[in-house]
């Protein structure tokens, strides 16, 4: 049996500005989660997979639905770990590059700011994996 793990195509998002305080890079995270995917043309070799299983985003499913012709599986646990800015610091402005490695440094360290903690995408990852 096959089983084909969909990501995404290319996201359709801009940047406003490169450097932005706390609230309009969350917004901006926001956004980029719902944004559009830009089509890309692929060779028919997924037609071969028995089951597609995809994380529950628009933008994988959208990309699932144009590259495999059957049912799509989609679930929450294949979702990339979720990037939020620490804390409010009022109207520091830093650029967005600075904002996501803070983000991805506070899940390391399971800190309180991010929606899920390391140990819990962990669990993730194993729940997943088990039911694979």
């Amino acid at each position: 049996m096959k089983i084909g793990l969909v990501r995404h195509f290319k996201v359709i998002h801009q940047l406003d500005r490169n450097w932005m305080s706390s609230d309009p890079f969350n917004s901006w995270v926001e956004a980029y989660n719902n944004a559009e995917i830009e089509q890309a043309d692929l060779n028919d070799s997924f037609s071969e997979w028995n089951v597609c299983i995809s994380s529950d985003l628009s933008r994988a499913i959208q990309t699932a639905e144009t590259i495999y012709p059957g049912p799509i599986i989609a679930t929450n646990r294949l979702r990339e770990i979720e990037v939020q800015s620490i804390h409010p610091l009022g109207n520091l402005k830093l650029h967005y590059h600075m904002w996501l490695l803070m983000g991805r440094l506070a899940w390391y360290f399971s800190h309180s700011s991010q929606v899920e903690r390391r140990s819990e995408t962990l669990d993730r990852a194993n729940q997943i994996l088990d039911w694979i």
